[in-house]
């Protein structure tokens, strides 16, 4: 069960992409929670041709670093369909992140997280605009 401030946010869209399918069905559901409309993928061409689809504005991508995809091919695919994209990435090591200057600029949530901590982060970074480097 997740106790999270739910909103007003149904007009927010967020694309999630997370290859664990256990993990993109908590994930989807603690983002429905605070009333989010969430795209759900489970890989990266899912993910992109998603956001081609898409007839609206895409407020967030939230993925997860874990998998073996080339995480800068997928952001800069959906950064040209969405521009204004605001990113948030999941990992167990923040490292790789914090070291790819290309993937800037991103907000990363170092795995585990709580639903608290996923709501308090999509909430500052698509209504005040702030994107930290890091969160915990």
């Amino acid at each position: 069960m997740f106790l999270v401030r739910v909103e007003s946010n149904q007009n927010d869209a967020v694309l999630l992409l997370e290859g664990d399918e256990v993990a993109r069905n908590v994930l989807s559901q603690a983002l429905l929670e605070c009333r989010y409309k969430v795209l759900s993928a489970g890989d990266s061409l899912s993910a992109v041709i998603l956001a081609a689809d898409y007839p609206g504005l895409i407020h967030a991508f939230v993925a997860d670093l874990s998998a073996d995809e080339d995480v800068q091919k997928v952001l800069a695919a959906i950064r040209s369909l969405h521009p204004n994209i605001k990113v948030l990435l999941t990992a167990a090591d923040r490292g790789p992140v914090l070291r790819n200057q290309l993937l800037a600029p991103v907000v990363c949530l170092e795995k585990p997280f709580s639903a608290g901590l996923l709501a308090d982060t999509m909430e500052a970074m698509l209504k005040t605009g702030d994107t930290p480097q890091d969160r915990r």
